[in-house]
């Protein structure tokens, strides 16, 4: 969920506190790091590139388009992947979807789920489609 429709999801659901009172506390999870135990912008296009190859080209990027640009130069990494590699859509989710969590936080995400007085979100200022490949394959969703 972007950070934008995860504030619109806070906001329901601080309406819906104080409207039925029966959720209590609402947990807000940042996706990289937390999550999954890896930066996603990177993991991915690694799985086809190679690490080294993928801090060659984000830095370069960087270089060129400078800090503000993070997800137009994620975004070109992607692509080469697709195009030098022939990934398809298909082929980067699953990526994403294999990248690596710890148990707890599986558990813990199942835990919060599973309570009628907790909320929670999930955020991320890079691909919801990563995001949402990710719980599926992982059964968190």
């Amino acid at each position: 969920m972007t950070a934008a429709a995860a504030a619109d999801q806070l906001q329901q659901d601080m309406q819906s506190l104080s409207e039925n009172h029966s959720v209590e506390t609402i947990f807000v999870w940042d996706f990289d790091w937390t999550i999954i135990n890896c930066n996603s912008d990177e993991y991915v296009p690694a799985g086809f590139l190679g690490d080294e190859e993928v801090a060659k080209r984000i830095t370069a990027e960087m270089k060129e388009h400078g800090p503000t640009k993070w997800h137009e130069c994620v975004a070109n990494l992607i692509n080469a992947c697709m195009l030098e590699k022939a990934c398809s859509n298909d082929d980067i989710l699953e990526k994403a979807a294999e990248m690596p969590y710890l148990i707890d936080v599986k558990q813990a995400l199942t835990d919060v789920a599973n309570n009628k007085h907790c909320r929670q979100a999930i955020i991320s200022d890079g691909n919801d489609k990563f995001i949402d490949a990710y719980l599926r394959k992982n059964e968190m969703k």
